[in-house]
């Protein structure tokens, strides 16, 4: 399995992009700043060909520990970021990169189809995980990854026959503990 880190992104930013590693360190920061703020006030962020990530509020539930199985305890109400489907206000690309340019033109002189190439080229960084079956971790913010759904057995809703559906990989996002922490109000 592949693993795509912060440091590997700039790398690949140097060499396909031609900009110096001080200026591509600071895009991907500023990037991913730009993802946790506009998920914090509760848009959807769409990356192209890939997903949104959004922020969702569940509910209350009971829970329980799979050791003792009849101990039940209650999992409290919490905020998490879903990757999927878009919930609230849709934010695309190009305002996405819009907002990147601005925060980073703020601390250095970069224009704006710079900014746009190193988008897309994370972008594509992501959209490619699911072939490589590897995954792209960007600590402070999360994993994406590549999840194998199993082939299965459906079901057609207008006839009910049984139809084969092949196996799937997926991407996936888990959010990591801090900005978990901080979707949820806490402070870090």
């Amino acid at each position: 399995m592949k693993s795509l880190t912060r440091a590997r992104l700039v790398q690949n930013a140097v060499k396909i992009l031609d900009l110096s590693p001080a200026k591509s360190a600071l895009l991907l920061e500023t990037m991913i700043n730009t993802l946790k703020q506009g998920v914090l006030n509760g848009e959807s962020l769409r990356l192209k060909n890939v997903g949104c990530l959004s922020k969702v509020y569940k509910e209350a539930r009971p829970g329980r520990n799979p050791r003792v199985p009849e101990e039940l305890h209650e999992i409290s109400a919490r905020w998490v970021v879903r990757f999927g489907k878009p919930t609230s206000t849709v934010i695309n690309q190009s305002e996405w990169i819009e907002r990147v340019l601005t925060l980073a033109q703020t601390y250095i002189k970069t224009c704006a189809e710079e900014v746009e190439s190193f988008v897309k080229l994370v972008i594509k960084s992501i959209f490619y995980i699911p072939r490589s079956g590897g995954r792209l971790e960007l600590r402070g913010f999360g994993t994406f990854k590549a999840v194998v759904r199993k082939a299965y057995t459906g079901h057609n809703p207008l006839t009910l026959t049984p139809v084969g559906v092949k196996e799937k990989t997926m991407l996936k996002f888990h959010a990591s503990p801090a900005f978990n922490l901080l979707v949820n109000g806490g402070a870090r």
